[in-house]
Parts: structure tokens; sequence; C-alpha cells
């Protein structure tokens, strides 16, 4: 089936040109019906969106730099919801923050602008000019680690926008900090005249993710005219998508190795795709697992790929379960997995003896039942895994269809027993919103005005918790989630007949891994823990996402006036904002208490009782739980007295067999709350400087001040890391910024003054300066205030306008943007995550040969070694084994300002000749250096001339890695724990590193705990072309050239956009040497994106064809040729499209009805594959319109 897609390209081309061709009929037959309407009246004229993107006022909207706006009457003719919705559809938008994506409690519905893909917090997004209150959050964990000022669109109400323009590249010395990508600038239209109520419904193809909008908004002048208000009004509902089981490509498509692929040269690709792939590890009941896995332990021998004795426990059993097939279990197992046919074996189908061969070392170990059975006499042990039914009695794991088993896959069966997690998965967040805005404007004098508006909007974001809980043999022991040790002789949840048979197999089999701990014998369990958050299918009451308002208020004073026969304007404006949101975690797992829970005795009276509750004084939960001793929580692991006393024993052998009492006890939210402000004020002056031949020479000068306030506050389990997500610090923190900025325009050719090939020439500048301060708390709000100052910089922009003719235009921009470090990124307070670093060890066997070609790591690595008092070689011989490690991260004072330098080079082409048409075409050349992001410094540890301080833009590398050391001669026997000093550099461990814990990884020189910082380091190099082409006609005028123009067949507009990427390339230390990552031509980066809309307006009737088209991409586009035939059927993305359509009807004067269908033909990518592209699919909107 891969060949023959391959071959389908040719006919995919004939039938996107079949389906255009049939949408362009539509268009034609919608354009011609009922004549007679279309002579009613007056032809209306689709408007030409005019936008400036400059202060200065001007009678040309030409810029030096392109500007492309979205005006309101695209807004209405889509049917869009919110502002990020018409955003998303320009080619050169990236898809960002949105509500198309998982939610969580940190905002991953908001919508937030990325400019050409260099990351939301790098587009600076305006409101009539001004700067609004972010709605991003405090803390490190917001979407992407994108920890900017953002502004999230769906807070206005789309239908009080006028126009939304977006400038890309070179604003910065006109706008401020902050622009590296670009500026949007969303403009409300403060002369909305009359009344208008509309009412919006929408939903898809599958009858869900149904969207109602109700908004309405009324303006008129007031006080004689001098006066006027706008009030506006909206809610909006838009319901969660889910992934579940009605699309067909989130049929739990996931990818298995090839067990046909024997290495990475061999040309066979190394994963195939599979569908109805469920983790058949993690049955709601519980898998019964004898011995708790270390967590760099990945093996999986349920069939061994080999009967040899490293493989298998019985070589002859093994040959005997083959046969004379010449193969062996694995392949076996391929060839008949589901069939039932065994010639050997009596027809009994392979995979009842799943796990029959696997040694104990492997995973899992299962027990081996009594009994031999006579068709099955070769095989002297038949282990079948075995899992706990909703009853809690012991049945035989249900596996589903293995298929294929490999190696590292053997946990995926097809229609399994396992827990399908579909229904959790959001394919769109839910929302619902009220906006309230007023807008008002009253002219004091004839020349002296003043404007004001107040926005209030409640976003309460709540959907379905993807995260239900489990835990795992192999499971992190720092996060809590390992296996859970069950005392089945002592614990009364444990039914007789299952213990019956456990005892059975002990008998039997004495060599059988059970494992003990303190003399009682365990067994460990493995399993979902969705019954116990509320996450089973159709019984959902787990949600996550929180409750956002906003407010802000703003107020100009504006005159014009003359001085010394120039005329001149100045505008001063004060603005307020403020965003509080309320965060709302999933249903978490608390630590200490559900190891109490779970941990059950019979009391006296034989009934279950929680162990502790029996003991003279709480104990360490890691004397019943060896693994709990390095669990990431705050307050030590010895429980108080009432945590002992209000445990309530908790019954997980089964499904939904938890009490209430017992599920209210282990069960809590790691929730937080968060409060932006901003205050803002600027005064401008403006106007004609002095007058040239050609015109007046314009200049604005502009002052700025704006403070942005911070507070992010986590709840006491979030704080102290009581359940099993991060440890999150409450933080606060400010930054005040002082910008000052001229801009100027000098007309030298133009009007009445020309020469031959100058009929006009332009140059434009601007410069600002940009001085940003702070204080903050990124040592935690119980330690003194630190103050951070990344002093001024300086932002320029250079550019012109020739125009030889007066039909073409070309045009030029040079210019430097900065964008300053945000509160969190400076200041921001300590958090601990994960992060699986455990193998990064740079001196290990591994990693030692890399670093610069200068080999200074060998030689430092050699110096510690020899410091160490370790034989020469110790490093090069330890083997690396990785595993997830706690990982602290923490704001950096010392941040200096990201840089971009850019140039562009354009025209616009208006000819004479063919009225309507313009095409504009820009090259887009940026360079981003200083680019802040988060790092893992220890890497580069013994790469710096200065080790052991290795100090990186202020930052020591060597302090983000804590190692982890033995006992005996050089530290190298075990166990291994955390010593209380940074071995590397003498200095204290840091959290979240805590002194004598047992490292994750029982291995020598591993890392136990790190530590991630912002810094300078990263850049970006991007060059692009971004092309515009529009043209406005009559359509009886285009016809009439093949004689069809005798009737008035109404206005047709065409309106292409084009990206093209030529470069996109990053570099993670800056230099563009070895670390060199192309980006171009991978998913995201696609060479070529375009968008196309043909409108036709008759009479009542205004409808427009959409096309957007995406260019085939790569997964990695610097992957060796050799390498490519070893990848999997998705490496390659094809090209695809996908095609809107929308039409609107005025009914009379007052009243316009609307039909958008989005995805029209229900275009996809490679849903077969599990990648859709499109994940919503088809969807439909209505809506009526009434302006009175």
């Amino acid at each position: 089936m891969q060949h023959d897609r391959r071959f389908m390209a040719k006919p995919k081309s004939l039938q996107l040109a079949v389906r255009a061709a049939s949408a362009l009929v539509l268009l034609a037959g919608v354009g011609s019906v009922n004549p007679v309407l279309a002579q009613q009246g007056e032809q209306a004229v689709i408007e030409e969106l005019v936008v400036t993107g400059s202060r200065i006022r001007r009678d040309t909207p030409l810029q030096n730099i392109a500007v492309i706006g979205i005006d309101a009457e695209q807004i209405d003719l889509r049917g869009f919801v919110n502002a990020i919705e018409g955003l998303e559809q320009l080619p050169f938008v990236s898809v960002g923050v949105n509500n198309q994506g998982n939610n969580t409690q940190f905002g991953d519905n908001n919508a937030f602008v990325n400019l050409l893909n260099l990351g939301s917090q790098r587009t600076l997004t305006l409101l009539d000019g001004r700067r609004f209150v972010s709605s991003n959050q405090g803390t490190v964990f917001v979407p992407g680690n994108a920890t900017g000022a953002q502004v999230d669109l769906t807070i206005i109400n789309p239908s009080l926008i006028k126009r939304t323009e977006v400038q890309t590249v070179g604003s910065g010395a006109v706008y401020g900090s902050d622009a590296i990508a670009g500026v949007v600038n969303v403009q409300l239209d403060r002369q909305f005249q009359g009344a208008e109520v509309i009412a919006q419904f929408g939903q898809t193809d599958e009858a869900d993710g149904r969207q109602k909008r109700v908004s309405g908004a009324w303006g008129d002048d007031l006080f004689e005219g001098r006066g006027h208000l706008v009030l506006g009004a909206e809610y909006a509902e838009l319901d969660p998508i889910y992934q579940g089981p009605r699309r067909g490509w989130s049929n739990n498509i996931g990818t298995l190795n090839n067990p046909y692929s024997v290495s990475n040269t061999d040309k066979v690709p190394n994963t195939i795709f599979q569908e109805g792939l469920i983790n058949n590890a993690l049955p709601v009941g519980g898998r019964l697992d004898l011995r708790q896995i270390d967590a760099g332990n990945s093996a999986t021998f349920l069939f061994p790929r080999s009967c040899i004795a490293a493989q298998t426990v019985n070589v002859a059993a093994c040959n005997t379960f083959t046969g004379n097939r010449g193969s062996t279990p694995f392949d076996y197992a391929v060839y008949n997995a589901g069939n039932g046919l065994s010639p050997v074996l009596g027809g009994l189908n392979p995979l009842a003896f799943a796990g029959t061969f696997g040694l104990s070392s492997g995973w899992p170990t299962v027990p081996t039942p009594a009994g031999t059975n006579e068709a099955i006499s070769g095989l002297t042990r038949t282990a079948v895994p075995l899992q706990f039914d909703a009853a809690g009695n012991l049945v035989p794991l249900s596996l589903g269809q293995i298929l294929p088993p490999t190696v590292a896959s053997q946990r995926s069966g097809v229609n399994s027993g396992g827990f399908d997690s579909r229904h959790l998965n959001t394919i769109q967040a839910g929302q619902e919103r009220y906006s309230f805005n007023g807008l008002f404007s009253y002219e004091l004098t004839d020349s002296l005005r003043y404007d004001g508006d107040v926005l209030y909007s409640f976003v309460d974001n709540l959907q379905f918790a993807d995260n239900f809980g489990t835990n795992t043999p192999a499971a992190s022991f720092t996060s809590g989630n390992a296996g859970i040790p069950i005392y089945f002789e002592q614990n009364p949840f444990v039914a007789t007949g299952a213990r019956n048979q456990i005892n059975s197999l002990i008998a039997a089999n004495p060599t059988s891994p059970f494992t003990s701990i303190g003399g009682q014998p365990v067994f460990y369990l493995q399993r979902s823990l969705a019954d116990l958050t509320g996450s089973t299918n159709g019984n959902v009451t787990n949600l996550e996402g929180n409750e956002s308002k906003t407010f802000s208020t703003g107020h100009t004073l504006k005159q014009d006036f003359t001085f010394l026969d120039r005329s001149l304007y100045w505008q001063a404006t004060a603005a307020y904002g403020k965003n509080e949101s309320e965060n709302l975690a999933a249903l978490d797992i608390l630590d200490i208490e559900f190891w109490l829970a779970t941990d059950v005795v019979r009391d006296a009276g034989g009934n279950p009782v929680c162990r502790q509750k029996t003991l003279a004084a709480p104990e360490a939960i890691n004397v019943r739980n060896p693994y709990l001793t390095n669990i990431n929580i705050a307050t030590g692991i010895v429980p108080t007295k009432a945590q002992v006393d209000a445990c309530v024993p908790l019954n997980l052998l089964g499904s939904g067999l938890a009490s209430q009492a017992a599920k209210d006890y282990v069960l809590a939210r790691s929730s937080s709350s968060n409060e932006a402000e901003q205050t803002f004020a600027s005064a401008q002056v403006g106007g004609e400087l002095l007058t040239l031949p050609a015109g007046e020479v314009l200049f604005n000068t502009e002052v700025q001040w704006r403070r942005e306030e911070l507070e992010f506050t986590p709840n006491r389990v979030s704080r102290l890391g009581l359940a099993r997500s991060t440890i999150s610090q409450p933080g606060l923190g400010y930054a005040e910024f002082r910008e000052a900025g001229t801009e100027f325009s000098v007309p030298v050719f133009g009007d009445d003054f020309t020469l031959p090939l100058l009929r006009a020439l332009r140059f434009d500048g601007a410069v600002r300066v940009v001085d940003r301060e702070g204080m903050g708390t990124p040592n935690g709000i119980d330690n003194p205030q630190v103050k951070t100052d990344t002093g001024s910089a300086t932002t320029f922009t250079v550019g012109g306008l020739w125009s030889p003719y007066d039909w073409i235009t070309f045009r030029g921009n040079r210019s430097r943007s900065v964008r300053s470090p945000s509160i969190v990124e400076t200041l921001g307070a300590p958090q601990t995550g994960f992060s699986s670093l455990g193998n990064a060890f740079p001196c290990n066997q591994l990693n030692r040969n890399g670093g610069p070609a200068s080999g200074i790591r060998l030689q430092n690595c050699d110096a510690f070694e020899q410091k160490l008092g370790l034989p020469a070689g110790t490093f090069a011989g330890l083997s690396p084994a990785n595993a997830s490690v706690p990982a602290g991260v923490g704001g950096n004072p010392g941040l200096q300002n990201e840089v971009a330098t850019n140039w562009t080079a354009g025209f616009v082409i208006q000819p004479s000749f063919l009225e309507g048409l313009e095409i504009q075409a820009d090259y887009l050349n940026i360079r981003l250096e200083k680019q802040i992001g988060l790092t893992f410094l220890g890497t580069q540890c013994f790469d710096q001339p200065d080790y052991p301080l290795s100090l990186i833009g202020g930052v020591s590398a060597c302090e983000a890695i804590t190692l982890g050391v033995g006992t005996g001669a050089g530290g190298l026997q075990a166990p291994y724990s955390i010593p209380g000093t940074n071995i590397v550099t003498g200095s204290p461990i840091k959290p979240p590193a805590i002194l004598g814990a047992p490292t994750p990884v029982q291995a020598a020189y591993t890392i136990a705990s790190a530590q991630f910082s912002n810094t300078n380091q990263g850049a970006v190099r991007l060059q692009a072309i971004n092309t515009r082409i529009s043209y406005d006609f009559m359509l009886q005028d285009a016809l009439s050239v093949f004689g069809l123009g005798s009737k008035d067949l109404g206005q047709m507009r065409v309106d292409a956009y084009i990206y093209a990427l030529n470069k996109y390339q990053t570099s993670a230390d800056g230099t563009f040497r070895s670390d060199t990552n192309n980006n171009r031509g991978e998913p995201g980066y696609e060479k070529i994106q375009s968008r196309l809309d043909l409108s036709h307006r008759i009479g009542p009737f205004t409808q427009q064809l959409q096309w957007f088209f995406t260019a085939k991409a790569q997964v990695n586009i610097d992957i060796a040729e050799a390498a490519i035939p070893e990848q999997n059927a998705l490496f390659f993305r094809p090209s695809w499209d996908r095609f809107n359509y929308n039409l609107a009807y005025a009914v009379n004067e007052q009243l316009t009805a609307r039909v958008v269908v989005n995805n029209v033909f229900n275009d996809q990518l490679r849903p077969e594959f599990g990648l859709p592209g499109d994940t919503i699919g088809r969807s439909y909107v209505v809506r009526l319109d009434a302006r009175f």
C-alpha cells in the first residue's frame, strides 16, 4: 500500500483540479442566480484594506516594510470566533498557542500569535497602537516554555475589530521592544454607528465541537455630535473536541519496532505503524508483577529473538515451541499470533505462552503456573502474565493481539484490556467567554479630542484532564509512580482465591522470583488509576483548565495644532490592565497519602486498616517501599501523625472498588493562581518638520514608560510537591521599561518634483532607545529580592521607497530589533521538573569525545578523574544508563536582550494597464542572536577554559549537574547516593537534589539531579520571500474580451498569499558551526505555504472560496541519505491542500445570513498513519447578522 500511494501523486493533482473546478462552478452558479436581485440597488464594492504600520500620519499607506491586514468584512465573512483564527490563515503566521491543543492549567488555549515561527514571545501585540496586558503566566511550564509577555487575542470581541495589521520585521524602532518577528496591531472600530446583533452556531462533521456565539454592539453620537459612544457585549461557547473513536486517524495508531529490520543499515524501516494499539500493561484492575524494575531497564522478553541462554530460561523448550520451523519464538508469534495454528502445540495459540521463555532479569517477570499440559510437555515453564479483573480475581492478562511482538514494544496489543485514553485526548480545548467593551470619544474643542476605552473579559477554559495517573514497575522513583508493593499475605483486599493462586505458584515453582520486603512476600501492582481520578470513559469527572479575568482601560488626549506654519499634533496616552487567572490542575495523587493508603493490613477485628495506624509512631514510607527514598517531596518521607490518623485504606485490586473516602484522602490538585498587571504611559508629538520640493518632511517622536508586574502563587500541594506534579515556588517581580524614539520620513522626489526614473523617492528612518530594569524573587519568595538591569539598547530602522515609474515601487529596509527578557526569564522563582539526563555526564563512554575540537573536554575529564583519585581510564569505561532525574529551573538575573539584525527588499506593482491588480513581494533576512532559552549547561561543564567554574552567561555550567557517588575506593561500588557537595565544584548541592538520596540510576557517576538555566546562547537565521497578489475587477469587464460580458456578473477579487521559506537554521550555541540545525523543509517549516481567496459579490450575494496549500516535508532534513530507507512511512510528508467556502446573503438592508464550510472536502494529510493534518476535519458555521 505504501508503494501504491507513491504513484498517486499525479491522480491526486487531477483530483485537486476537479475539486477546484467544482468549487469554481459553485462560485459561478451562486453569482449568476437571480439577476433581478443583482440590479436592485447600487452595486456594492469590496473595499481594499488600507493599512499604515507607522506612527507618522501620511497620505499614502505605502511603507518600506510590508503590512498585511485583515478587515472586519473578512472576519464577518469567515465567522471567526476570535481574532487569532484570521491571523493563522496567513501563511507566514505559524500556528501558535490557541484553543486547538491539549489544555493544562497554564494556558495552552490562550491565543498567542507566532509570526515567522520565531516563537510567540517574539511577536509584539498591540491594541490601537499601545501595549496591552499579558495573559501569560509566571511559570516556566507555560506551553513551549515561551515565557514572554504575550497577549491573548480571545479576550477581544471580534465584532468591534475594524482591522488587524500585521507587520513583519523591522518595526522594533517604531513600536518598541519584543517586536523581533513583527507587530500585530488590533484596531477597534471607534466610530461604529447603529446597532448590531449576531447569532452564530457551528459544529464539525462528527457533530462535536459545537460553537455558540451571541454578540451585540451599539454606537451613536452624543452631545450634538461632539461625542461618540460604542458599547459591545459578547457571549461565546466552544465545546471541547476529544479524539475518541469518531475520527479514524485517532484509532490508536502507533509505531512498533519492525521485527524485520535487523540494523540501521539494512535499508528496512526501523518502525512500522499499527492501528488499535493499547498499552496492555495498564489494565484498570491492575497487573501483577513479581518485582520492581530499575527505571533504566526496559528489557522486554515476552517472545525472545533467539533460543539462546542469554534470552531464555530453557533452550530446549524454546526450540520445542518453535518446532521444526527453523525460527524463534519471536518469529513464530509473528506468523501465528491469534490464528491458533500450531502443529507442535496442538493448535494452541502462541499468545497463551507469552512470557514463558523470559529470563527472570527481563521485564515483565510473570509467575509460572503449576502443572504440565500434555500437549506442551516439552515446555517445563509456561509463564502467563496475570491481571486482576474488575472484581479482584486473578485472570490471564488481556494481551490482545500483539502485532508484531517486538523486543521493545510488546506492551502494546491490538484490542487489549489496557486503558484506552483517547476520550481524554483533547483536539480542541473548550472555552466559555463573556466580554464587555465600551469605547467613547469627545471633542473637547475643535482641535482637542479625548478617546477612552474599557474592556472586561471573563474566559473559562475547562475540559477533561488527560493526566489519569499510572503506576508501572519501570517508572520514575522520584515522581512516585513506580509499581505498588502489595503484601498479599497481610492485605485483606487480596481475595482468598487470588492469594491461594499466588501461593500455589510459589509452592510449585520455588525459584519463581517473587520478592519480599522485611521478610514479607510482595508482588508489585501496575495499573491505570483512571477509576481513582475520575477519568474512565463515560464517567469523566476529572477536569483541568483555568478561569481568566482581564480588565483594561486606556485614555488618550490628542490635538492638532499649527506652529510656524507647520501642521503638527501631539498625543498623550495612559492605560492600565490586569489579568487574573485561577488555574485548576487535574486531580493528582498525593505521594505520602497514596503510599500510606495502599499499605493495608488487618486490624484486631480483621478489618482493613492502614498499616501505619497500627504502629507506635509514624515511620518513613521507604521502610515498606525502598524505592520511595528519592521521591521528590519537600516535606520529607516521614508522614505526620495527622496524615496517619486520617488514612483510609485504598483498594486497587479491581476496578472501581476504592471507597469515596479513600479517594478523597489520596487525591488533590496542584493548582495555582496568577496575576499580571501593566501600567502604561506615552506621549508623542509629530507632523511636518520642514518643506522640500517633493513634499513635507514628516516626523514622530515618542517617549514611553511602562511597568509590568507578575505574581504567581501555587497552592500548598504544588509548592511542597505533595503530589506527583512538579514543585513550583511562588514568585513575584516587576520590570520597568523606559523607551524613547524618533521616526522620520524624507521625500526626495515626488509630486511635481520628478526626474526620469525618479517619479518618487523617499527615505525613512527611526531610532529608539530601550531601557529595562526590574526586581523579583529568583531565589524564592522567602529570600531577598534580586535586582536585574539589562541596560540600554538601541534599535533602528533605515529604509526607503523608490518609484522609477508610477506603476512600480521598490522598497527596502535595514533594522535592528531587541526583545528584553521577561520577568519569568530573569526573576522567575525556582521550580522543579523531570528530565531524561541520567546518561548526560560529559566524561562517560558516550560523551567524552564530544565537545570542542580542541579536545579541552578530554583534558578536563582526565583532570577530574585524577582529582577524585580514580585510576586512569575509569570514566572512559563508564557505560551510560539513562533515567528521568529531578531537574530545577529558575530565573537568571544576568540575561541580556535578544538582538535581531534584519534587512528586507521588495517591490509593489500596480500596473495602470490592468487596473485593480497589485503585486507585493518582499525578501526577508533575519539573524536572531542571544536567543533566550532554557538550556542544560551541564553538558558544557568540561568544555570551558575556566573549568570547574565554567561560567556561561554568568551561570556556572558545572553547578548544573549533581553526580551520584558510591561506596568503596573512588565511589565506584553500589549503593550510589547524592553527596552533600557538588563533587565537581565543591559547592553545596542545589535543590532538587536531596542529600543522601539514592541516585535514580544505580550506576557510578551518573547525573542524579540537574539544573536548567535561561541563557543567551541560541541563534536563528531566517530567509524568506513573502508575496501577496490581489486583483479586483468587474467580472463582466473581464469576460467582455471574449464577448461574454453583456450582463452584470458582479465583482470579483483574487487574493493570493505565498510564503516561501528559503532558510531556517538554528544553533544552540549561536556559532552555526557543528551544531547547525536546518529546519527548512521539515513539518512546520515547509518550503512553500500559500493561500488563495476567490471572492465574488453580486447583488445580495457575497461568496468566497479559499484554497490552502502546504508543500511536502520530511521529518529531518539533515539526515544522511543512507539512513533515509530506515525511516518509517511518516518520514516523508506529502503536500496537501484544503478548501473553505463562505457565503453571505443580504436578506434585506438589516439582515444578513452567512454559511461557512471549513475543509469542504475533509482533506487529511496521512490519516492512515495517525497524521490528520487537520485534526478537526470538516466543520460548519451558520450565522445571522442584524444591523439597524
